[in-house]
């Protein structure tokens, strides 16, 4: 499923693009979801079930762990792409996981997200990678 630019992460995001003057103190963390919910522009942080398998945590995301954007021009995209975040479960129940989400965490708002194509279980042993990306469209489509 296509990444979801959350409305209150889009307030987030036209802040820092308009007003902060230190973009480099902001951070990021990548979280995992356990609850099968769709993600909307409405989503916000308390839709999400955090996942909880054995030694996860949330993944923090540094400004410098993303690439520089690349532009393609005949539709002016531009992606940019984290590191690959692995998990790795060390016990407990097996859990199904059905995505990620992003959050500022300055706010603690849910910036963006994605429901994986199929969802994926997590048992004892078991790793999953996600590799965040965002991609920004600036093709106006009335």
């Amino acid at each position: 499923m296509p990444l979801v630019l959350t409305n209150a992460g889009e307030l987030v995001l036209l802040r820092w693009l308009l007003k902060e003057t230190n973009l480099t103190a902001m951070t990021f963390s990548l979280h995992l979801f356990k609850n099968n919910i769709t993600v909307n522009r409405n989503t916000v942080v308390g839709d999400f079930t955090e996942a909880t398998f054995g030694s996860y945590a949330a993944k923090a995301l540094t400004r410098a762990n993303w690439t520089s954007p690349v532009t393609v021009s005949d539709k002016a995209l531009s992606t940019y792409t984290s590191t690959a975040q692995q998990w790795s479960s060390n016990g407990g129940a097996p859990e199904t996981i059905y995505g990620y989400y992003i959050t500022d965490d300055d706010t603690g708002t849910a910036l963006w997200a994605e429901n994986f194509a199929q969802s994926r279980i997590v048992a004892e042993f078991d790793t999953i990678d996600v590799l965040p990306v965002a991609t920004l469209d600036s093709e106006f489509n009335p």
